[in-house]
């Protein structure tokens, strides 16, 4: 059986897309090379110049580790900034047993706890698995 390898590598939303598209394929093709298999590089342009954005990453941090129904998180985009109102953006990777009630409770309750520490946000969160939801 052929190995399948997802890596999703986070750079700055200044970078031009050619030039990540361009790395991307490097990547992918130097792991697929050593490794045999397939690899699969996905860009998250993110923007870390936004004056909360560090407040914004630890709290994802906490709040997503208080949450054992959750693996892991990344990529967190906030976008659509607009009279100190924004879209905070990420993903987060699910045990593979959850089904959709259970993937629909647990963005819940990451955009509830989230809500209380960034009330002038909207969060938006993906999950990897079967189902996604913007709330």
């Amino acid at each position: 059986m052929a190995t399948k390898l997802i890596l999703h590598i986070e750079v700055s939303d200044k970078e031009p897309v050619f030039r990540l598209h361009m790395l991307s394929e490097a990547i992918e093709e130097q792991i697929t090379q050593k490794m045999g298999g397939t690899t699969i590089i996905h860009i998250d342009p993110i923007n870390k110049e936004y004056p909360k954005y560090e407040a914004i990453a630890q709290a994802r941090e906490e709040i997503i580790s208080e949450d054992k129904r959750a693996n892991s998180f990344h990529e967190l985009r906030i976008v659509g900034c607009r009279a100190n109102k924004c879209n905070v953006v990420f993903d987060i990777a699910l045990e593979e047993d959850a089904d959709e009630q259970e993937t629909y409770d647990i963005i819940r309750s990451i955009r509830e706890k989230f809500k209380i520490r960034f009330p002038e946000m909207k969060t938006v969160i993906k999950a990897e698995a079967k189902y996604a939801y913007n709330l």
